[in-house]
């Protein structure tokens, strides 16, 4: 069947596959709509967010932010004697992830590998709120909100 024959589906999916040529050998190959955005959003400098908020709860006693925390909008701490959050110069740019506090222990930020200002201080306790911000694309962190 020619390609101009095909069925015409407007309901796109994450494992759809798409037909293309290779620029480098003229192949026709499967492309998959997950990598063509994430190809598009490389290109153009996006971080691709879901359109819902995320949200994650850690109750460990200690937590090192990861590069995949971007796409939570809010990270939930729970541990009744506190957690310990270390941030590294390892996230992408444009890192930005709230944080609430729901346990009774207080969080606190340290910098790893990176280097983190904290102007409000370093200490966020129960029912409060701050947010982790990744200076462009350069090693500067800050932690900003409601901390001591």
């Amino acid at each position: 069947m020619r390609i101009t024959k095909y069925e015409i589906d407007d309901n796109v999916q994450a494992g759809d596959k798409w037909i293309g040529t290779d620029i480098d050998g003229l192949y026709t190959k499967n492309f998959t709509s997950d990598g063509i955005v994430s190809y598009v959003a490389e290109r153009l400098g996006y971080i691709v967010v879901p359109l819902h908020p995320l949200q994650k709860i850690v109750t460990a006693s200690t937590y090192k932010m990861l590069p995949e925390d971007h796409k939570y909008n809010t990270i939930f701490f729970e541990n009744p004697t506190g957690c310990t959050v270390t941030v590294d110069n390892d996230l992408p740019q444009y890192f930005e992830v709230g944080f609430y506090n729901l346990g009774a222990g207080d969080v606190v930020f340290t910098g790893g590998t990176a280097t983190l200002g904290y102007p409000d201080g370093d200490t966020l306790v129960q029912d409060r709120v701050c947010t982790l911000i990744k200076v462009l694309d350069e090693n500067r962190y800050r932690v900003k909100g409601e901390l001591e």
